[in-house]
């Protein structure tokens, strides 16, 4: 007959501290466990979102903004260099040997969309293909400084996402120039929490007199291309 071990009497010992510990266990476990799922959900949400929206995004290197599918035709009307662009206050004087054509979209929200299609000079497309890469121009309203286009901008949701906690900490933004002004490349900070950094991508502000201008770029595939662009075209636009 195998006699059976039995467990040592203090692990078996219904005591105060256990039943403090029980309790405690009992309260905290739940509601550990329904914060962890609510961010969970939140992070699949975020991620599910930006799968549905993959095929309106171009490939991208920096700075992208929710635009046009990439596609190997683009039906935009030539582009006459140093024209101020549909009363948008901006233009763009690029230099010799580019071909560039502009096609205007409705937009969304509260502002102008102009996606600015660019070939450069030493580019040769394949047969059938009118389309190697280029920048988006979105237009809003003017704003007086960077903390008024937070302000306006992004307190409403990101990328269509319900974000009603949206805070002005989760960005920052770094200044450089584009063309005539200076620019406000905006980023999420280390603050902020998992599914802003999946919700929101780079961007790059700059404030004119009569518009506030957000920047992004969509291309056909090729590498590098937005340094291209913005070391020989971006230096040659002109914002009022």
């Amino acid at each position: 007959m195998v006699k059976k071990r039995r467990l040592p009497k203090e692990l078996t010992t219904v005591t105060k501290v256990s039943k403090t510990i029980a309790l405690i266990m009992f309260i905290c476990l739940p509601i550990i466990g329904f914060l962890y799922g609510m961010q969970y959900q939140q992070v699949l949400d975020s991620t599910q979102f930006m799968q549905q929206v993959q095929p309106y995004h171009a490939k991208s290197v920096k700075t992208v903004i929710p635009s046009i599918t990439s596609s190997t035709q683009y039906n935009g009307d030539d582009y006459q260099a140093g024209v101020e662009i549909d009363d948008a206050k901006f233009s763009l004087n690029y230099p010799n040997g580019w071909r560039v054509s502009i096609k205007k979209d409705p937009g969304f929200m509260s502002f102008k969309r102009f996606e600015i299609s660019v070939i450069p000079p030493d580019v040769k497309l394949n047969q059938g293909e009118n389309f190697w890469g280029g920048f988006i121009v979105d237009a809003y309203p003017p704003q007086s400084s960077i903390e008024k286009w937070f302000t306006n901008f992004l307190s409403t949701p990101i990328n269509g996402m319900n974000m009603e906690d949206n805070n002005r900490s989760y960005y920052t933004y770094n200044t450089s120039e584009i063309g005539n002004k200076t620019a406000y490349l905006i980023q999420t900070s280390n603050s902020a929490p998992q599914f802003v950094h999946i919700g929101f991508e780079p961007r790059e502000i700059i404030l004119g007199e009569y518009y506030s201008y957000q920047i992004g770029f969509f291309q056909n595939g090729d590498s590098g291309f937005s340094k291209l662009i913005e070391n020989e075209l971006f230096p040659t636009l002109n914002f009022q």
